[in-house]
């Protein structure tokens, strides 16, 4: 068989890839998003006498894999650098999303704007906000709830005709969190992303 016509499971754990929040760890969608900034800021840390020292930003743009021109040095993300500074690992959460660690000023300042512009891109459009469609399809705050990259991708299969399926997995409740905003996506009735279905 072609492997281009292969049928697509899609698996999704609802924490940190649907949701930005998780309510098994009572985290907010600001903590979500600080931690996901964590893991795309990466740095240099300078052993000394054995204990780990300060972690320095590589002045990288963020991304996901490490940048290439410090293969010579030991080099982390900043989520990473925190599990492994701070071993209570309760203290290396907070640290992680506090951004404590980081000791300069720029650093910080380029990861405190990353956060306020992803921030901004997640809140609902102004005629969409508090209406009776935003409420039927589960968005009762101000800010959308699962990450819009999964309705372009839904409607991305859907376009090119791949067959697939789809599976939410969660270890607590918050797959009833997207129940209702994903249903309201599948039958056309999303106010922000119904239009990606548009034509298919």
């Amino acid at each position: 068989m072609d492997s281009e016509l292969d049928p697509l499971l899609l698996h999704f754990d609802v924490n940190k890839t649907v949701l930005f929040s998780d309510g098994a760890n009572l985290k907010t969608i600001e903590d979500g998003i600080r931690e996901g900034i964590s893991e795309l800021f990466w740095g240099t840390v300078e052993e000394q006498c054995g204990k780990v020292g300060a972690w320095a930003w590589t002045k990288t743009d963020p991304a996901c894999d490490p940048p290439g021109q410090f293969s010579d040095r030991s080099v982390l993300n900043y989520a990473q650098y925190c599990k492994k500074a701070v071993k209570n690992k309760a203290l290396s959460k907070v640290a992680t999303r506090s951004w404590e660690l980081v000791a300069d000023n720029e650093t910080r300042a380029q990861m405190e704007q990353l956060l306020r512009s992803s921030l901004e891109r997640l809140e609902l459009p102004s005629e969409v906000l508090h209406t009776k469609a935003a409420q039927m399809a589960g968005l009762k705050g101000t800010t959308l709830a699962m990450f819009p990259a999964i309705f372009t991708l839904v409607a991305l299969l859907q376009r090119v005709r791949r067959k697939f399926g789809v599976l939410f997995r969660s270890f607590g409740e918050d797959h009833k969190k997207i129940e209702t905003e994903w249903n309201a996506f599948c039958e056309m009735k999303h106010p922000v992303f119904s239009h990606l279905l548009e034509g298919i």
